[in-house]
């Protein structure tokens, strides 16, 4: 059962970050992966409630957010969620 749905924003964008980062780290295969992870927790937003739109994704900045988060600062990955994310 997804407990997602409900939440305020904020705690959304805070589960967000620290799940993708989680993935981010354990993923072995950049390309492939980014895709499939995309689609993963565009879903998972979708469901509870909240529209990830990856369109608005600047790739240098995700780079630079996820290198950020695999030294364990979500920090920029946050920010970057912050400004993807808006509630269906």
């Amino acid at each position: 059962m997804l407990r997602w749905r409900g939440l305020a924003r904020a705690n959304f964008l805070a589960k967000l970050t620290h799940y993708f980062a989680e993935v981010n780290a354990i993923h072995r295969f950049r390309e492939g992966n980014e895709r499939a992870q995309r689609a993963f927790f565009r879903q998972l937003g979708a469901e509870a409630g909240w529209l990830i739109d990856w369109s608005g994704l600047d790739p240098e900045e995700n780079t630079r957010a996820s290198m950020a988060s695999l030294r364990g600062d979500n920090k920029p990955l946050r920010e970057l969620f912050d400004r993807l994310v808006s509630q269906l």
